[in-house]
């Protein structure tokens, strides 16, 4: 759960695991992971913001992705092994990342923003339609010319 925008403190993010035997917890000094039963701290971590947390099961897999503020960017995906301290992979994408969600076999990461694309293809409508317009203004103008034409050959012709 995103639990909002930029904030100098608080929490920026919170999500169980798959199983909910853990929490992640995402602030703007770094990110936390706490074991859900009993209730202890597991794991923390103070490297600049953090807006996405994401922990695979019970292992030592976990998702980061920033919270825009300061060093720290939405567009960056880190993969850590937490427990060896290495990190497996690093990703940027073009656009901000929404939302991470990982399985055993699969990551799904989410930088999809309808509300942007939305506004494109309004524009893009508005666009053809006003070139619909130009076009069927231009067939207008070209039938009047047509019409004046015609009407000049038959005033030449009597």
């Amino acid at each position: 759960m995103n639990v909002g925008g930029k904030f100098n403190e608080g929490i920026l993010f919170l999500n169980f695991n798959q199983d909910f035997s853990c929490i992640a917890v995402g602030t703007p000094e770094g990110y936390k992971i706490f074991n859900s039963d009993p209730y202890a701290l597991y794991y923390s971590q103070s490297n600049g913001g953090t807006g996405l947390v994401e922990m695979l099961f019970s292992t030592s897999l976990v998702s980061i992705v920033g919270s825009g503020d300061g060093n720290t960017s939405q567009r960056r995906l880190l993969i850590n092994n937490i427990k060896n301290n290495i990190p497996i992979c690093d990703l940027n994408f073009v656009t901000a990342i929404l939302s991470v969600k990982m399985n055993r076999k699969r990551y799904f990461i989410n930088n999809y923003n309808y509300n942007n694309n939305k506004n494109n293809n309004n524009n893009n409508k508005n666009n053809n339609n006003n070139n619909n317009n130009n076009n069927n203004n231009n067939n207008n103008n070209n039938n009047n010319n047509n019409n004046n034409n015609n009407n000049n050959n038959n005033i030449k012709n009597q």
